[in-house]
């Protein structure tokens, strides 16, 4: 399974700028008046909830500081390079921001939520004159399956449920993870991994000397003294800059860059800290983000389920491979980690994930703690079983079927002002 789970790395490892529901919107909108050949004069966007929740909070990168669907939307309408998927917003200009408002003025846009479908469901429809245009994205953030322009279909790809386009992961497991992670030929993934790291580590620099959201990881850094405190507080900087609409992007984890960076950022800076050898940090990266891809593949992709809370508890393990923790110390350290914080809601996408990400990862390096002095959460302790692999897979059950009506509920609240 050496070379799966090196694909699985370099299929979810990939640049995003900006939150990733906004962006998905601007890329199904960017592709689809590429496709209209000019500007519509009307828009018709079906979403689900989760795509709602977590546009409604979270600027909207190279709008001017703007934020909504609409917004998203429309912004991709100016994007030069459609196929750049998530990075579309990259190529919007400076002339063109100025014209998002009254682009937004001047055009019918209609919005409305659909049930029934994926948790991740865009449904754009772009009409000019005679011709329309029909984009739809399912399941995952790039995965278009449907353009279709007046009765022609020019893509269409067969549908999944969200569970079925899931089952290429099924052969994932903890301990085909470990191996693969602390057994491979790292060198062949520091491209990659590097790519992560200065990525990631060049928003949080961003994050720390700027004013952004509720500056998390400035305030953290202020009194941050151990390699643990600035771990944390680089990683909550990062979300700090990405939530409030910064123009650096990021590579992102299981199609979110609050992962992506919860999931790098405190192994690269520990590294840093402890002076601890290249080889071992490409490892603890490595089994790090495949054990979020591993987690989230239990959830789904969008849930009422924090991914900040997945993304911590496999950096637990990492950061105890790194204190040189035995291997069933780093099991333990997950299963640690997961004794705590897996209720933590996701309410959107907004400024104050980066307060989620702080307490998720101060959680994680207990977990470590704890794990490293002996203590560990036995199998029968609540949720948390013997084995990793059905602890992770009690932790999907709660995020995809037991919190199903709570992310109902969470919408329904965060529409009703």
């Amino acid at each position: 399974m050496q070379n799966e789970y090196g694909e699985i790395l370099k299929k979810e490892l990939i640049l995003a700028l900006g939150c990733t529901e906004p962006i998905a919107l601007a890329y199904a909108s960017a592709l689809a008046k590429s496709k209209l050949g000019k500007m519509p004069n009307r828009i018709e966007i079906a979403i689900s909830g989760n795509i709602i929740k977590n546009v409604k909070g979270v600027i909207v990168p190279n709008t001017g500081g703007k934020r909504g669907i609409e917004v998203a939307v429309v912004a991709g309408l100016f994007s030069s390079k459609p196929e750049s998927q998530l990075n579309v917003l990259e190529y919007v200009s400076s002339e063109d921001i100025a014209k998002i408002e009254l682009t937004i003025q001047s055009t019918e846009i209609f919005i409305v939520k659909v049930k029934n479908k994926s948790n991740l469901y865009i449904e754009i429809t772009e009409y000019s004159g005679d011709d329309k245009v029909r984009v739809v994205i399912e399941d995952k953030h790039t995965n278009v399956t449907m353009i279709q322009k007046n009765d022609v279909l020019l893509l269409e790809s067969q549908e999944m449920g969200e569970e079925e386009s899931y089952d290429v992961y099924g052969f994932m497991s903890y301990r085909g993870i470990a191996e693969f992670a602390f057994g491979c030929e790292e060198q062949l993934y520091r491209e990659l991994l590097d790519l992560q790291i200065s990525k990631n580590y060049g928003i949080a620099k961003i994050g720390l000397s700027e004013s952004f959201g509720m500056n998390i990881g400035k305030t953290v850094i202020q009194t941050a003294r151990t390699s643990r405190e600035k771990a944390i507080a680089y990683a909550a900087a990062g979300s700090d800059a990405r939530m409030s609409g910064s123009s650096h992007p990021v590579v992102i984890n299981s199609g979110s860059g609050n992962q992506g960076m919860t999931v790098s950022l405190p192994i690269y800076i520990y590294c840093l800290s402890e002076d601890i050898p290249d080889e071992r940090m490409y490892r603890a990266l490595l089994f790090a983000n495949l054990i979020a891809i591993y987690i989230k593949s239990k959830i789904g992709s969008l849930s009422a389920f924090c991914g900040a809370v997945s993304a911590a508890s496999a950096v637990s393990g990492a950061i105890t491979y790194l204190r040189g923790g035995s291997e069933a110390e780093i099991e333990n350290s997950i299963k640690n980690a997961f004794s705590n914080l897996p209720g933590v809601i996701c309410d959107g996408a907004k400024p104050s994930c980066a307060y989620k990400i702080y307490s998720s990862l101060d959680s994680a390096f207990l977990a470590s703690d704890l794990a490293l002095n002996g203590t560990v959460a036995e199998g029968g302790c609540g949720i948390i079983f013997e084995s990793v692999d059905k602890t992770i897979s009690a932790i999907g059950e709660i995020g995809k079927v037991g919190m199903k009506q709570t992310d109902e509920v969470i919408l329904d609240i965060m529409t009703s002002w």
